[in-house]
């Protein structure tokens, strides 16, 4: 969760879409990771959710959350409550000290559209010395400019992105895109369906992910149904045929010069 949405939140809750968006990237990673990566970086990682998430699936990985907008109550906050203690909190990239090492893969979830300057953002982390040619990189970002709504601006986007939009950034960042493609398919009438509310009637008040409380049951459904939607749609795209999300994601290394 953004660290903007978090503040603001009451609830607490997480939702369904957080959670599967984490599945589709665990499942995005396991066609390229062929082992448990051991240092991983989430930078932009907002509540560290993912970070922590993952530190379940990767028990002797160690990890490094990276956001620019901690606080020390955050970074203090985040501390106390994570249950995993190979996880440093740092406010910047230039923060990060490895010896010999570099990282195995850095996450760059839903990040790149809150940066004015994204491409020089991404090749900005490319080009630091803790990052090899092995290096792995996944990055989502929110899908389709045409979409861009008040929900954007409440979240400070400066941006959204097409699959050619995000593999040209990222090229121009000197990484070279593995794969690349869309998903939850199923939300991009939802969100057709509110942009059309939104130029009818004007934009409601935002609310973030947490202040939207589920049942059980209810979170389980939606979370089910968008993780069929990823399994449907990331199937046809295997064929090269690429169906419309309302996310799209690209899995990158660093090109070699």
């Amino acid at each position: 969760m953004d660290l903007l949405e978090y503040r603001t939140s009451v609830e607490n809750n997480r939702h369904p879409w957080e959670l599967a968006r984490f599945a589709v990237m665990l499942r995005l990673l396991n066609d390229y990771l062929s082992s448990p990566p051991h240092h991983i970086a989430d930078i932009g990682c907002g509540d560290t959710f993912v970070v922590n998430s993952l530190a379940n699936n990767y028990p002797e990985s160690k990890f490094i959350a990276v956001d620019s907008a901690f606080t020390d109550a955050d970074i203090h906050n985040f501390k106390s409550i994570n249950k995993h203690t190979d996880i440093k909190l740092l406010r910047s990239i230039s923060e990060i000290s490895l010896q010999k090492e570099s990282l195995d893969l850095v996450l760059l979830m839903d990040v790149i559209e809150h940066i004015e300057e994204d491409k020089e953002f991404v090749k900005e982390i490319v080009n630091q010395h803790w990052i090899s040619n092995s290096t792995l990189f996944l990055v989502t970002v929110p899908a389709y400019q045409s979409l861009y709504s008040a929900h954007d601006k409440h979240l400070l986007h400066h941006r959204r992105y097409n699959k050619t939009n995000l593999e040209n950034t990222l090229r121009n960042a000197d990484l070279e895109v593995l794969d690349s493609g869309y998903f939850f398919s199923t939300l991009v009438a939802v969100r057709v369906l509110q942009k059309g509310m939104e130029l009818l009637f004007g934009a409601k008040k935002q609310e973030g992910l947490a202040n939207k409380n589920y049942s059980s049951s209810k979170l389980g459904l939606i979370k089910n149904t968008l993780l069929l939607d990823f399994s449907l749609t990331h199937a046809i795209h295997q064929l090269n045929i690429d169906i419309p999300g309302l996310s799209s994601y690209a899995i990158c290394r660093k090109s070699v010069q």
